[in-house]
């Protein structure tokens, strides 16, 4: 399920780890600090509004992603980033299982994972959403942002991925400041 492009962008230490906006890495996602971190982003203005559409016909998925800009500033670096991900992931073989940091509750509560062994066997887990494919690299796509309208085409060749569960989200936290 690695996506090695998106692995290495977010430049976990360990895990599990958490990126809020592309802007603050490696924070604790522990339920009693991921409430402030992602608090502190959401009341910071968007300048963009995002939009797009995606068709699949066969193997080949389309996106059309689409932006308008609230703001026009030559001098600062917008990029877009456009992740494909599929819900509802799940299997038996080795790999489809989870490690637990939370097992035995040593590291607090999270949502019955307390519960749940060291090793959760994967016919116990289903994964949502798990992305299948990063269209622009983590810190977004150079030269992706114009400065006032932007309409961008990808095509991706989906192989063996569930196509009734794929989905490709445009993210204003994407948009990078850099």
């Amino acid at each position: 399920m690695l996506v090695s492009a998106y692995d290495g962008g977010a430049a976990f230490s360990g895990f599990p780890g958490m990126n809020v906006d592309r802007e603050l890495k490696g924070v604790d996602p522990g339920p009693s600090g991921i409430n402030g971190f992602v608090t502190s982003r959401k009341n910071i203005p968007t300048p963009v509004k995002l939009s797009g559409d995606y068709s699949i016909s066969g193997t080949q998925l389309t996106a059309n992603v689409n932006g308008q800009f609230f703001i026009n500033n030559p001098n600062t670096n917008f990029k877009l980033a456009v992740v494909v991900t599929e819900d509802g992931v799940k299997g038996t073989a080795a790999g489809y299982a989870q490690k637990n940091y939370y097992a035995g509750a040593g590291n607090g509560a999270m949502g019955g994972f307390e519960n749940l062994p060291e090793t959760v066997p994967a016919a116990q887990m289903i994964y949502d959403p798990v992305g299948r494919a990063l269209l622009s690299g983590y810190q977004g796509q150079d030269g992706s942002v114009p400065a006032e309208l932007l309409l961008f085409y990808y095509q991706l060749l989906i192989q063996l991925y569930n196509s009734s569960k794929l989905c490709c989200r445009q993210h204003p936290c994407c948009c990078s400041f850099n």
